[in-house]
């Protein structure tokens, strides 16, 4: 049996977007020895922005505490995104590093690369019609 509650309130307006999560708990108790019992605390904020109409930037954690392990995990991420277009279909291309604020011993040290690659789904008429990149 897994259980699990969250809930998140964004913020958004003149090219900002935050958000903050608020603390969440997911435990499960399991009566097969593989997946055993865990029980971890998690919290997730982010701040972004928008430069011009097709780039961002985002900063965020995914912190997280194992509460029978007694150990955390906090990874910060700084991402920057810019949408393009590739034969006709709009993406989003996202490049960013990780650095650990903090980690469980024998777990991830130091820095890391994230590269992302997101198709986009226009709505209503922007579906329909062939999407043109300008400039």
């Amino acid at each position: 049996m897994t259980c699990a509650k969250t809930l998140m309130m964004v913020l958004a307006g003149g090219g900002l977007t935050g958000a903050a999560q608020a603390p969440g708990h997911i435990w499960c108790v399991s009566d097969e020895d593989v997946s055993g019992e865990s029980s971890g605390t998690f919290f997730q904020p982010f701040s972004g922005c928008t430069a011009g109409a097709a780039t961002s930037c985002t900063i965020n954690t995914e912190a997280r505490y194992d509460r029978i392990a007694r150990e955390k995990s906090v990874p910060i991420n700084r991402t920057t995104g810019q949408i393009r277009v590739a034969g006709g279909e709009p993406l989003q291309l996202t490049a960013g590093v990780r650095c650990r604020a903090d980690s469980p011993p024998g777990g991830p040290q130091d820095w890391g690369a994230r590269l992302v690659v997101t198709s986009l789904f226009p709505a209503g008429q922007a579906a329909r019609a062939p999407v043109r990149q300008s400039g």
